[in-house]
Formats: C-alpha cells, structure tokens, sequence
C-alpha cells in the first residue's frame, strides 16, 4: 500500500511539474505575443500620427475644407458621368483630370502645397524619376517659349502683309483705307 501511495505521489509531482512547466510557456507566448502586439500597435500609430500630421500641414487654414472638398469630388464625378461611354483610357483620366483641376480652383493654396510636397518626397526618395520629370519640364517650357515666339513674329508678319494688301487695295480702288470708320462716318 505504502508503494502504491509512493507511485501516485511521483505521478501527481510529475503532473504538477508539467503543468506547471506548459503554464510558465504558454505565460511567455503569451507576454511575447502581447509585446509583438504593442510593438505593431506602436508602429501603426506612428505611422499614422505621421499621416495625419503630415495631411493637417498641407491644409491651408485660411481655406474652407468642407465645401471645396465636396466641390472637388463634384469636379471628378463630373468626369465620371462625361466619360461614362468612352473607352477604359478616357474613363481613367478624365475624371482625374477633372478633380485635380477642380482641386486646383477651389484649394489653390492647399493644391500648391500638395504638389512642393510630391515634389520633395520624389526629390528624396526617386531622384531618377525627378529629374526625368524636371527635364522634361524644362523642355516643355522651351516649346511653349518658342511657339509664343513664334506666334509673336507670325501675328507681325501677317500684320505687315495685311496692311500692305490694306495699301495695295486701296491704291488700285482709290479708297482712303487709312482713314478710321468713326472718322468717314463723321463727314
């Protein structure tokens, strides 16, 4: 009897230390998985304080959130609903097309904002694609230059052959083309 008491002794000792032994685990598994979880948890609200404060910075308090951002939605549905029939390529862009510019007219300081902001975060982290973008635009701005030139010298031209056929139509009409219409009305 006494040897049958020893034998259930050992097997509850070892039972208890089991138990034991597997609670103490599962109590780390436990504490690491809730650091893990405050970890992450810390991350993600970092990450968004980061967002927000990043998104409240870019806002211009002088200029009215609430309606003109509801105007700008407005602009890109606008978009929406003109390109509803048009191919996949149209339907894309001109809804975007639409907000941005509406974007634009009713958050101008804020729009401003938003594009020195896209273009500091492509200046540090993709200086490939912004210097891409800035030669790109350098060029552009040599062609708009060099088509108002040439607008400028095309007008002068046209002009100057305009009023040589004024002078010519004139001479062989025997009309005073120089002569203002207020002033032949007048005598």
């Amino acid at each position: 009897m006494y040897r049958g008491l020893k034998a259930k002794n050992s097997e509850v000792k070892f039972l208890q230390d089991n138990i034991k032994r597997a609670r103490l685990q599962l109590i780390q598994y436990l504490d690491l998985a809730k650091e893990k979880y405050i970890q992450q948890s810390e991350q993600y609200y970092k990450a968004e304080r980061q967002v927000t404060d990043t998104l409240s910075s870019l806002h211009d308090k002088r200029e009215e959130l609430f309606p003109n951002s509801l105007y700008v939605m407005t602009g890109f549905l606008t978009g929406v609903v003109f390109t509803r029939r048009s191919n996949i390529l149209v339907r894309s862009t001109v809804p975007l097309f639409c907000g941005v510019a509406a974007f634009k007219f009713f958050l101008p300081s804020t729009f401003s904002n938003v594009v020195f902001w896209f273009d500091n975060y492509e200046r540090k982290h993709q200086p490939e694609l912004w210097s891409s973008q800035k030669d790109l635009f350098n060029k552009a701005s040599k062609m708009i230059d060099q088509a108002d030139r040439l607008a400028t010298e095309t007008e002068s031209v046209v002009g100057k052959y305009m009023d040589e056929t004024k002078k010519m139509v004139g001479t062989y009409a025997g009309l005073n083309v120089e002569q203002k219409v207020s002033e032949k009305r007048n005598k």
